[in-house]
């Protein structure tokens, strides 16, 4: 349960609180059709059919090569609720840094556990990692997936 302060400058601590996060260092080395991000997955029991739930992905991703287009989508079970067919673009040569950062406000309308996950896929070159080389980040730059659950 979360505690918030009123209008009135009474403590209510009767909103609930429900928030789910994991964390992956798994490489994951993307292809040219969608799949799963490893460990890019999270579960969240809604507590109510009401509430909305923000789902979150945020990782360090490199690409290496010029002209590849990097497409990504989240998923709610097998279904696609959030879809980016251009969140980036590698114009450069070499490796180049391309940070991810993906979020979705969704409705799921259920109290039942929920799966959230993030695919991704590159167009041309089959050349992007995500979470590459962590033994130099000390396993520290994995990506991070979380669910909040809001209202309700």
């Amino acid at each position: 349960m979360a505690t918030v302060i009123r209008g009135d400058d009474n403590w209510d601590t009767s909103i609930p609180s429900n928030v789910v996060s994991t964390t992956s260092q798994t490489q994951t080395n993307v292809g040219t059709s969608f799949a799963d991000v490893s460990g890019a997955a999270v579960t969240i029991t809604p507590l109510s059919t009401s509430s909305k739930v923000l789902v979150t992905f945020s990782a360090g991703g490199m690409s290496n090569g010029t002209g590849d287009n990097v497409q990504v989508r989240i998923l709610r079970g097998g279904t696609t609720i959030r879809s980016v067919t251009r969140y980036g673009y590698q114009a450069a040569s070499g490796w180049n840094s391309v940070p991810i950062a993906v979020n979705f406000l969704d409705s799921p309308s259920t109290t039942s556990a929920t799966t959230y996950k993030l695919q991704m896929l590159t167009e041309t070159d089959n050349d992007f990692r995500i979470n590459a080389d962590q033994s130099q980040q000390g396993g520290m730059a994995g990506i991070v997936s979380t669910a909040t659950e809001i209202g309700g």
